[in-house]
Formats: structure tokens, C-alpha cells, sequence
């Protein structure tokens, strides 16, 4: 399986690394490219992309624990009629992957796997939706050490 995402042009991949490492790692792992660095109480996420991804990998497995990792880019879904009507089919089980995406302190996927649910609803559901995807983010500058904007962003979910 890993094979086949060595050499994709452009790889998206959110890896878990072992729990808060130190300001010196952080900047390593800041320094590859198109990096973000998300940390979790309990594991850090780090959102990069690269065109080679068991390089990059073992990069970062050179300076900290890889716990998990998972290809997350959007380049092969297509958003069309049938893939919005098979979101509206799966409500239900998008909502318990969210909570259980919240409970782990995934903010940043909480809010992605809404994001779809959010484009077909309508009146209440919509805002309320909106209101959950917005903290989700909110909660992600959180982690990011972006105070300002996570506390603008709070405000505006209430």
C-alpha cells in the first residue's frame, strides 16, 4: 500500500508523532515543507506534503516517534451529485466519527468530515453545523499556539 504513495506529485499526509515533544523538535518538524504542527495533549499532528512519502516518513522518524500516519489529500474525491447524496446517507455516521474525532482532540479532521455534511443542510441544521465546524477550527489554532485567532474564532461559533 505504501508503494503505491511513494511517488504521487503531491502528497497530503497527517502523521502522529509521540506525545509534546520539545520547542527544538517542533522546529525541525516545522522546517519541512508545507508543514503544519498541531499538538494534542496526548500526540502531535503534523500536516505536511511531499512527493515522497517513505522518505519523508523516515525523516521524520529520525527526529521523533511516528505513531500513525494516513494519506489525507482530496486530489482523487469528486464532488458531485452522487458523492453529496452519499454523505446525506451516512449523517448519522459522520456525526459519531466527528464526536469521536473531538473526544481524541482531532479538531482539524472533526471539522473536514463536517464540512461536506454542512454543504447539503439547511435551515437550523446548517447553523448549527456552522457553530461546530467553527469551534472545530477554533480549537485547531488552539493547537497550532495561534491564540488571537482561536479566540476570535470561539467567539464567533457562540
Amino acid at each position: 500500500m505504501h508503494d503505491a504513495m511513494t511517488m504521487n506529485p503531491d502528497h497530503r499526509i497527517l502523521a502522529i508523532v509521540n506525545n509534546q515533544p520539545s520547542a527544538e523538535l517542533i522546529k525541525s518538524i516545522r522546517s519541512m515543507s508545507r508543514t503544519i504542527v498541531r499538538k494534542r495533549s496526548y500526540a502531535t499532528e503534523v500536516d505536511f506534503h511531499t512527493t515522497d512519502v517513505q522518505a519523508s516518513l523516515r525523516d521524520l522518524g529520525n527526529i521523533s516517534i511516528v505513531l500513525d500516519f494516513r494519506d489525507i489529500g482530496e486530489a482523487d474525491r469528486k464532488y458531485d451529485e452522487e458523492y453529496f447524496r452519499a454523505v446525506a446517507e451516512m449523517e448519522e455516521e459522520i456525526m459519531d466519527e466527528a464526536r469521536e474525532m473531538f473526544a481524541q482532540e482531532r479538531y482539524w479532521e472533526a471539522h473536514t468530515v463536517l464540512e461536506d455534511l454542512w454543504k447539503i443542510s439547511a435551515g437550523p441544521k446548517k447553523k448549527l453545523l456552522q457553530g461546530v465546524i467553527i469551534m472545530a477550527a477554533s480549537l485547531t489554532h488552539h493547537q497550532m499556539g495561534e491564540k488571537d485567532v482561536s479566540e476570535r474564532m470561539y467567539r464567533k461559533a457562540l
